[in-house]
This record gives C-alpha cells, structure tokens and sequence, in this order.
C-alpha cells in the first residue's frame, strides 16, 4: 500500500519501481507533491512543511549508508520543535529515515565517542593537541597523586617517629 493505494514495488539492477497495481501505471520516480503527501502521512508532528529538496546525489551523513542506494530521495523538512526532517525515496515511496535536531547532536557526539573519522583526515592539528594534552594532563596527574598520597605518607611516617622520640626523651626512656 503507498498511500492508501495497492501498488506493486519492483526492484531491477538495484533500482527501485513503484507501479499501481490497480492501472499499472508507472508510479516513480516520485514529483514534489507526492513526496510532501507521503511525508505529511508519516509525520506525526504538528508542524507545517517548511522547505523540500530533491537529493539526487552527494547525500548528508544523516542519510544511513545502507540506503544510499535509494537515491534519489526528497527531504521534506517540517517547521516544528528540533527541525524535523524525512527522507522519501523517490523510487521506491518508501521513508528512508526520519531525523531531528537531538538525533544529530546524538549521531556526532556517537561518530565523536568512537572516532568515526571515514568522512575526514585523521591527522589532523586538532586531534594532535588534543592527544598531546591528554597526555600531559595524565602525567601531571600522576605526579600530582605521587606528591599527595606517597610523599605525605612518607611526612606523616617521618612525624610520627619525630613525635615518638619526642615522647621518649620527655619521659626519659632512652
């Protein structure tokens, strides 16, 4: 079903076909207007549609890598909280993927936390700073514990002793 009508989906040379299955009219590649009608189906928001672009190549990260094949595709944005978005292939119908404004803060921060650097150098400046700070930062740090936790076990030690012969020479037990 593509918009509460019976279509067949064909799949040939991995390109996508949408045809009614009622006429046996060829149905894709979508047009605009059937893309935001197929958006607005899906969305469950209450904002209004704010832009739609056609994405024939070049797609953005957002765009899963597993679905690049389904270009070309519409993104229809919607004007509401967090800037939602949906990608429609124009093929097939089919939503590709929905996205916010939180899941690409997520999406970074994540490609950020386990170093997902396929799109870019990773011998960059910042990524040399940063790991010759981190290092100097471990190393003061370790310095820091020795001098806290070591050298004033071995002060406490050295007044205790001085506080024991103290004691001893005032009672005049040596």
């Amino acid at each position: 079903m593509h918009l509460d009508k019976p279509v067949y989906r064909f799949v040939q040379d991995d390109v996508h076909y949408l045809v009614d299955a009622n006429t046996g009219v060829l149905l894709s590649p979508l047009g605009k207007d059937e893309a935001v009608r197929v958006a607005k189906s899906e969305y469950t928001g209450s904002g209004d549609v704010e832009s739609v672009e056609y994405i024939d190549d070049n797609p953005p990260f957002e765009l899963s890598r597993r679905v690049h094949n389904a270009l070309p595709a519409w993104r229809v944005n919607f004007d509401n909280l967090g800037s939602p978005a949906l990608y429609i292939s124009a093929r097939s119908g089919e939503v590709l993927a929905k996205r916010h404004e939180w899941w690409r803060l997520f999406d970074w921060m994540f490609r950020f936390h386990v170093m997902d650097y396929e799109d870019s150098e990773i011998d960059n400046q910042l990524l040399f700073w940063v790991t010759l700070f981190s290092i100097l930062a471990a190393l003061a740090g370790m310095v820091l514990v020795y001098f806290r936790v070591f050298k004033k076990n071995e002060e406490e030690h050295a007044l205790t002793q001085d506080l024991q012969q103290k004691n001893q020479l005032q009672r005049g037990d040596v």
